[in-house]
């Protein structure tokens, strides 16, 4: 079966785990908005059984289950890794909050500290790991070892994560009561950046050849959220957090570039797998491990 149409019915099934088994709302009143906590809780069993369903059946489909990026020994590297390139994107984000936090205005430990709220372990544990599992862990090996180069990896992965996310458009017309241009709208804009979100993580996958990369700076991204541009332009120390801001996405830039797959690589753990030839990958050990 082709790779792309694997992919595209395990993306149905995670966003169809979403909505599959919930009950219908009585009659005259709304539906279950998804911050509900007995609706968090549900959706995140279900989620977690498709990504898991979908992790099973690319497991049967590829020869090397090693791929898949669950291998321990590499874990703490691979992760950190990966905070340490969306710390650089963040950087100016996490300078404005270090401004508000010295002047006692912000607690930055703020999310943190509030784990015992579902919708909070939804959004910074739960959510990101059935998300890499279902759209990194499921589908990379899957397009790789179909014979898809790098770039047609991450457009295929980073586009196919985009689309998961326009099923927030029913609830905003259905839940939320907006106009559908109002909520098309936002949707649009949640397509633009999970697509971008998707293309960054998947590289971080594919360079890495682990899951845990891509985890823990989705789980970094989700606990910050999107960066507030408007404060970040307007705050009395803007000049400053505007210089990290740039300064900040320039070097992200070059550490995704320069991350180097050399220190994943092992002859115990990758097999000797048909290059890539527009981008070294921790898929493919050196010459010398084959």
């Amino acid at each position: 079966m082709n790779a792309i149409l694997v992919c595209c019915i395990e993306a149905g099934i995670f966003v169809g785990s979403l909505y599959v088994l919930k009950p219908s709302p009585p009659p005259g009143t709304l539906p279950r908005s998804r911050d509900h906590p007995d609706e968090v809780k549900a959706r995140m069993i279900r989620t977690g059984m498709a990504a898991t369903i979908n992790l099973l059946i690319t497991a049967s489909m590829i020869d090397d289950r090693r791929l898949l990026g669950l291998g321990l020994w590499y874990a703490p590297l691979a992760a950190l890794a990966g905070l340490c390139c969306v710390v650089l994107l963040y950087l100016g984000p996490i300078s404005l909050e270090a401004f508000y936090a010295l002047r006692g205005l912000r607690d930055p430990f703020e999310r943190l500290k509030m784990l015992h709220d579902v919708t909070v372990v939804r959004d910074i544990l739960v959510g990101p790991l059935v998300e890499e599992v279902a759209f990194r862990a499921a589908m990379v090996p899957l397009l790789h070892e179909a014979g898809y180069s790098y770039s047609a990896i991450l457009a295929i992965c980073a586009v196919i994560f985009g689309l998961a996310h326009c099923h927030h458009l029913i609830e905003h017309v259905r839940v939320n009561q907006l106009e559908w241009k109002q909520a098309a709208g936002l949707v649009a804009f949640q397509l633009l950046y999970t697509t971008i979100f998707g293309t960054i993580s998947t590289h971080l996958f594919f360079r890495t050849g682990s899951l845990f990369a891509p985890l823990l700076a989705h789980m970094f991204c989700n606990y910050l959220g999107f960066p507030d541009f408007e404060d970040i332009f307007s705050n009395q120390r803007k000049y400053t957090t505007i210089t990290f801001t740039f300064v900040g996405a320039w070097l992200f830039i070059i550490a995704m570039v320069a991350l180097d797959p050399s220190p994943f690589r092992s002859p115990f753990f990758f097999a000797p797998l048909p290059p890539t030839p527009d981008i070294p990958s921790a898929f493919i050990p050196p010459k010398d491990l084959r």
